[in-house]
């Protein structure tokens, strides 16, 4: 594992993701949610043109969006997002648009670079947005 100048650099080996700043055995490409954020080099999060309580949602099992993404060896950048979950449209399109401007740091697998699957998980609570990990599973 290598740490240049505070830059994470993230070596997948077989059976697993090792992250440089804490070590996480995973399913080859595929992260946790705790473990995607970390590897994330640039973030954005949603912005709702109104808030969730004047959509009507409130309640944080209600202003929940999950986000499943896929990012690309090439340039790190998001090739691939859909929504699992969404308590309606606006919150939807908000995240997609936040999550497809996300950037990764490298993962390298055997020497090449490998994409990566995860999902992301964001509340919208009044005047915030909170990005977390999912409160019902532990990150693995």
């Amino acid at each position: 594992m290598l740490l240049r100048n505070r830059t994470l650099v993230f070596l997948l080996a077989i059976g697993g993701i090792y992250a440089a700043d804490q070590i996480a055995v995973l399913q080859p490409g595929t992260v946790g949610a705790c473990t995607l954020t970390r590897m994330a080099s640039k973030r954005v999060l949603p912005q709702l043109a109104r808030p969730m309580s004047q959509i009507g949602k409130v309640s944080l099992t209600e202003s929940l969006v999950v986000a499943e993404i896929t990012v690309s060896p090439a340039d790190g950048a998001v090739s691939k997002a859909s929504i699992l979950v969404a308590p309606n449209p606006e919150a939807e399109r908000a995240v997609l648009s936040a999550v497809e401007q996300w950037r990764f740091y490298p993962a390298v697998k055997m020497e090449q670079q490998v994409p990566l699957k995860g999902k992301l998980f964001f509340y919208f609570v009044p005047g915030k947005v909170i990005l977390a990990c999912n409160p019902s599973t532990s990150d693995k």
